[in-house]
C-alpha cells in the first residue's frame, strides 16, 4: 500500500498501522516530520525518507535506507 504519508489520509494509515504495532517508513515528497513525530510520541516506531516514487533511483535508496532501519 502506497500512501502520502505527509499528509491527510496517509498519516491516518501511518498512524493506524504503527498502532497495531509496524515499523513505519513514511515516505512523501513533502515533509514526513509531522507523521513520524505523532508515531514515535505514541510509543511507535517511524522514520521519515523524502522520496518522489517516479524517480527510480529515489525509490532504490528509499528501500535500502528502510531495510537499514529496520532490517528485511
Amino acid at each position: 500500500m502506497r500512501s502520502s504519508a505527509g499528509r491527510g489520509i496517509g498519516v491516518a494509515y501511518a498512524t493506524a498501522l504503527a498502532a497495531e504495532g509496524a515499523k513505519v517508513v513514511a515516505s512523501d515528497i513533502i515533509d514526513t516530520e509531522n507523521t513520524v513525530n505523532i508515531i514515535k510520541q505514541a510509543g511507535g516506531e517511524a522514520i521519515g525518507i523524502p522520496c518522489d516514487v517516479t524517480d527510480p533511483d529515489a525509490v532504490h535508496a528509499m528501500v535500502a535506507s528502510s531495510i537499514e532501519a529496520f532490517g528485511k
